[in-house]
This record gives C-alpha cells, structure tokens and sequence, in this order.
C-alpha cells in the first residue's frame, strides 16, 4: 500500500465521524424546526382568542358587565 493512500479502517472511521456529524446536524435542524412550529403554534392560539368575533363579543360583553372600580352600581331601586 502506498503511503499516500489512508488504510481502509481509517476510511471507515472518516465515514462513520461525518455520519455522525450529519446527524447531528440533522437533529439540531429538526429540534430549530419543531421550535418554530411550537411558536406558530402558540401565536395561532392567540390569535384564534383574539381574533374570533365571538370571542371578540364576549370580551366586550363580560367588560360591559363590571363596573369600572370606584363607580356607583345602581341597584334600581327607587326610595325617594
């Protein structure tokens, strides 16, 4: 075998190291893309909350049911 030509093993081993690295490589990709659809996920959520109409409706309508803090709740009935 000539000097300049690795052995087998060591070819083998070359082979098996950049596999490796693929993999990584390739985890690393789909964990960055998981990531992105948890997070378009998450804004999909929000935006079904805040977008729908009826959602929108009855926001509106439970706001318009309290009273503001510090203001008088007429109880209707007239004593005067």
């Amino acid at each position: 075998m000539s000097p300049a030509q690795p052995a087998s093993g060591s070819n083998a081993a070359a082979a098996a190291a950049n596999a490796a690295n693929a993999n990584a490589a390739a985890n690393a990709a789909n964990a960055a893309a998981a990531n992105a659809n948890a997070n378009a996920n998450a804004a999909n959520a929000a935006n079904s909350q805040t977008l729908n109409p009826e959602r929108q409706r009855f926001e509106r309508l439970a706001s318009e049911a309290v009273p503001a803090p510090g203001t008088a709740v007429d109880d209707m009935t007239d004593e005067e």
